[in-house]
């Protein structure tokens, strides 16, 4: 993702393998990158981790095994 995308995203944004996180907000736009950085590709933005109980996971299966009506759907035990 490049740079514009990763500030529009709202999110913290950084470039790949550095440990520093920018902020998406508003009145922290200010940062001076070099040319290199607004050029590249490389940026990421940060993720936020969803955590789901095992009970959730399984009831969500069995609701979508009943929505296939039959039809062929991959499934595992677990």
């Amino acid at each position: 993702m490049n740079i514009i995308e990763a500030i529009n995203s709202g999110r913290k944004y950084r470039r790949k393998g550095e440990e520093l996180w920018y902020e998406s907000e508003e009145d922290n736009r200010d940062y001076v990158f070099p040319l290199g950085a607004i050029l590249a590709d490389d940026w990421e933005i940060e993720s936020t981790p969803v955590t789901i109980t095992r009970e959730d996971f399984d009831a969500a299966c069995g609701r979508a095994v009943q929505k296939s009506d039959g039809r062929n759907i991959i499934t595992s035990s677990m």
